[in-house]
């Protein structure tokens, strides 16, 4: 889900906002990762725990 609604999320966030994704399997950690960078997203924040992934990201700057 979080791989399709990408190219859209920049629409509903603030120029300051942050994303939030988390409930990733770690086995498609990697594929997400890869997904956010390529809509324009840094990775702020990661964290892991038992099999599962959150990630903090928000635009760069322009």
């Amino acid at each position: 889900v979080i791989i399709r609604l990408c190219p859209s999320i920049r629409q509903f966030l603030k120029p300051d906002g942050y994303f939030l994704a988390s409930g990733i399997i770690d086995e498609r950690s990697v594929e997400v990762e890869k997904t956010i960078r390529d809509c324009g997203m840094r990775i702020i924040d990661r964290r892991e725990e038992a099999g599962w992934v959150a990630l903090r990201c928000r635009f760069a700057e322009e």
